[in-house]
């Protein structure tokens, strides 16, 4: 639905009543009005992938974002060090950003740092930079083969880079220290208020750590967490074993399903692509995941009541993966059916869905297949040419086809990938209805339901959520006519107010 001026009354935490208003909105709750002049009232909005507990982390951390150089990246983390126990942990570089358009090296973070270990993520999350005191404690040499689904990478004279891709950054991801239970709540703390300032209200997070599962359902239980909170557990290498066993329902938190993943990334060219990169002849990316695999992974969450979310950038990918679905919702009927029924929910998610073939389209038509997109992505990967090098003129038309895919019976779900993109839900708005792609791009309305009455009907919410009406769940948001948001209710309550426009 499109934003509307309106008369809402809220009773606890549901709509009481709703009227027309004319040039401005009314909200009234336990008797106390608050008017928004020239401002229109939408359902709360939701994210349908990004990393809660990740927005929160990358907060803590030095910025990278912006540096053009390995030496901004080590001024950066020099004036702004962020320590997991004994480490210096980093998120956010980009070589597309930097002048030389290549991958920063450890050698000067050698000479910074020569007895402290150093580890820091790219942009994407699919490749990490590790000076050479890191790659000693984790026996990294120059001799050590890279794991399957990554790379260690060496230069042309077989000198390590410090860089690690995919798989291979698991080696240093597992010993990195944890954090203690007060700095858990600092960042979930952090990432709820800087969401709920952007007018959502309900999120799904991807590849929840199992070990982070204790501490949301403390702070759901004691009235911390108030944002909603739907978490696919990570499970590429069956991290959720021990701690997942069924979906659970708390009063905010929530386990829906598993993440896997079948590639890696475009920027890090490790999506999984049908052919060459168009920079890197040869190079196909790399598969993380076969559909065999996908498809025994599948079933058995199945059985447990737990839907599956899938990662995939690259066509290969997306070829693999639709049709480990398609193997599955023909194989095993009875099972996706009694799933779907019982929860109402999407038993199925590919995420991302950047680049997928024309051919491939048709592998949609179950209807049970959720389509996760992040339109963000379109922006930032084409505004620095990324995008096209990687791919090719010709290759470039199979990229970002959300107009496509809606016209397919694949269900458009939208998120950010925060905090790899910015969660603001009206960039991915804009991004959605971006006129400089007149045959992809979607209508205004069509774009407020990718991240509205979609998500919710994805989750079995729908209709208490998702749409404004009497007897739903009061999730909403004010905004002004240039997209501000002005307010922001959940559960009936004010959580975020836009001072400077009471």
């Amino acid at each position: 639905m499109l934003p509307e001026y309106m008369k809402i009354e809220i009773h606890g935490e549901k709509i009481g009543s709703v009227s027309p208003e004319q040039n401005k909105s009314r909200i009234i709750i336990k008797g106390q009005e608050y008017c928004f002049e020239n401002a229109m009232v939408l359902p709360g909005l939701a994210d349908a992938h990004l990393h809660f507990f990740g927005i929160g982390e990358a907060a803590q951390m030095p910025d990278f974002r912006n540096c053009k150089s390995e030496d901004e990246v080590l001024n950066a983390l020099l004036r702004k060090p962020f320590q997991r126990g004994d480490w210096l942990v980093g998120f956010g570089w980009n070589q597309e950003n930097f002048t030389s358009k290549k991958y920063p090296h450890k050698h000067i973070f050698d000479k910074a740092f020569p007895d402290i270990p150093v580890f820091l993520k790219r942009i994407d999350g699919h490749a990490a930079l590790l000076n050479s005191y890191a790659l000693e404690l984790l026996g990294i040499s120059e001799s050590s083969p890279s794991p399957e689904g990554g790379k260690i990478e060496k230069d042309a004279n077989g000198e390590l880079t410090g860089i690690l891709v995919d798989t291979a950054m698991d080696i240093a991801i597992n010993r990195l220290p944890f954090y203690s239970e007060e700095q858990i709540r600092n960042i979930i703390g952090w990432s709820q208020e800087y969401l709920f300032s952007l007018g959502l209200t309900e999120v799904i997070d991807m590849d929840l750590e199992p070990r982070l599962i204790p501490y949301f359902k403390k702070f759901d239980y004691d009235g911390f967490l108030k944002m909603r909170v739907n978490a696919f557990v990570k499970s590429q290498n069956n991290e959720h074993k021990d701690s997942v066993k069924s979906p659970y329902f708390g009063n905010n938190f929530s386990i829906r399903g598993l993440k896997l993943y079948v590639d890696g990334a475009l920027g890090s060219r490790g999506a999984a692509l049908k052919s060459s990169y168009a920079d890197d002849f040869g190079n196909t990316g790399l598969i993380l995941m076969k559909k065999e695999e996908i498809v025994k992974r599948i079933n058995e969450a199945i059985s447990q009541e737990l839907a599956v979310a899938v990662h995939s950038i690259g066509d290969k990918g997306a070829e693999i993966v639709l049709d480990a679905f398609n193997e599955v919702i023909s194989s095993n009927p009875n099972a996706i059916q009694k799933f779907y029924e019982k929860r109402r929910e999407l038993p199925l998610r590919l995420e991302h869905c950047q680049i997928i073939s024309s051919d491939d389209f048709s592998k949609f038509a179950s209807g049970l297949i959720g389509a996760s997109i992040q339109p963000i992505h379109y922006t930032s990967d084409t505004t620095n040419m990324m995008a096209q090098k990687r791919l090719g003129e010709t290759r470039m038309k199979d990229a970002y086809r959300w107009k496509s895919l809606k016209a397919t019976n694949a269900k458009l779900l939208a998120g950010s990938d925060a905090p790899i993109e910015s969660p603001d839900p009206f960039l991915g708005i804009r991004a959605l209805t971006n006129e400089n792609r007149p045959d992809e791009k979607t209508t205004l309305a069509e774009a407020f339901d990718a991240y509205t009455v979609n998500i919710q009907k994805s989750l079995g919410n729908y209709p208490a959520r998702g749409i404004i009406k009497m007897g739903n769940d009061a999730d909403l948001v004010i905004i002004s006519g240039s997209q501000q948001v002005l307010c922001t209710i959940s559960h009936g309550q004010i959580v975020f107010r836009n001072e400077a426009r009471k």
